[in-house]
């Protein structure tokens, strides 16, 4: 039952609140998953979550078995490929229950959304979502983690799409990083107090699924931009487990005039979230929308448009 208490818990909370707690957070999911989607997406969705919820509550940690979850909005399909594991499915969990990263983009871009970059792709559902909104624009996705690399792959490749996939770590200089991985792959970090803190909680998963650190190649999100061939972008979604304060206070940040529309997940645990929505707001940027535990839309006013050419 120890995966069951959170962070916040006062410690003296018991395994019946905790159970009770998760049995009702069960029973909601699977509500929302059969009314948000319906039919036999719906179903199946409701049964992985109770699934997700199993696992947590028996402290299992899964397997590698492979699973697949279609889903359909306005005349597209996607199909996402998951590890039968809780890290995976509380990723499924987010994105396609809680749709964190629903957000009516088109309207503040200022063109159509044609080009996103996805930081922090993990096995690639958050690529995957946005595919299913703009099946038209081209996405590059950047994820530093090789197990979940495998995955994301497999998606691309899967789903017949041509993402510009790059094997890195966004930082805020160029090169190499220690990666901190987990056997709770959504929650590696490169960043080693995130890391630290989250393993000196008994109760969280990365205090027995621990990994060696490992380095990794690292890219600043200008390089992200150049290898993509990209001067500007209409959506960049950034989720990179507590680096983003060191990114969005890096000595430049100019490459912020050229985005459109932010979606950032910014994990106030471990940073000064204060700070980086001052480094936002000099860049013209204010919150929009926030949705899931810390994920938000920045977005500006409609005349400040990132620069570059116009594009059709």
């Amino acid at each position: 039952m120890r995966q069951l208490r959170r962070d916040e818990d006062a410690p003296g909370t018991g395994v019946l609140a905790l159970l009770r707690r998760e049995l009702r957070t069960a029973g909601g999911d699977v509500v929302r998953a059969r009314s948000r989607w319906g039919g036999p997406t719906g179903r199946r969705l409701a049964r992985s979550l109770i699934r997700y919820h199993w696992l947590l509550a028996t402290a299992h940690n899964g397997s590698q078995e492979r699973r697949s979850l279609r889903f359909r909005r306005n005349g597209t399909d996607v199909v996402c490929h998951f590890r039968d594991n809780p890290s995976d499915l509380y990723v499924l969990r987010e994105i396609f229950l809680d749709e964190i990263y629903r957000f009516p983009y088109e309207d503040h871009c200022g063109t159509p959304v044609r080009r996103i970059i996805d930081m922090g792709s993990n096995i690639g559902l958050s690529p995957l979502y946005f595919a299913l909104l703009y099946p038209e624009a081209a996405i590059t996705a950047v994820e530093p983690v090789a197990e979940n690399l495998d995955v994301l792959r497999a998606n691309r490749l899967l789903n017949g799409t041509d993402w510009n996939v790059m094997q890195a770590a966004v930082a805020d200089k160029p090169g190499t990083v220690t990666l901190y991985p987990s056997g709770w792959w959504s929650s590696s970090s490169t960043v080693r107090t995130v890391a630290e803190r989250r393993k000196a909680h008994p109760h969280r998963p990365e205090s027995r699924l621990g990994r060696p650190a490992v380095q990794v190649a690292a890219l600043t999100v200008p390089e992200v931009f150049a290898r993509a061939g990209w001067d500007s972008v209409d959506i960049l979604k950034m989720d990179i487990e507590g680096a983003e304060e060191a990114v969005l206070l890096a000595d430049d940040t100019s490459w912020l005039d050229r985005v459109g529309v932010l979606a950032l997940d910014i994990h106030e645990k471990y940073v000064d979230r204060q700070l980086v929505l001052s480094a936002l707001a000099a860049h013209g940027f204010r919150q929009a929308a926030e949705s899931g535990h810390h994920s938000a839309v920045f977005v500006r006013t409609r005349h400040e448009q990132p620069n570059g050419p116009t594009r059709p």
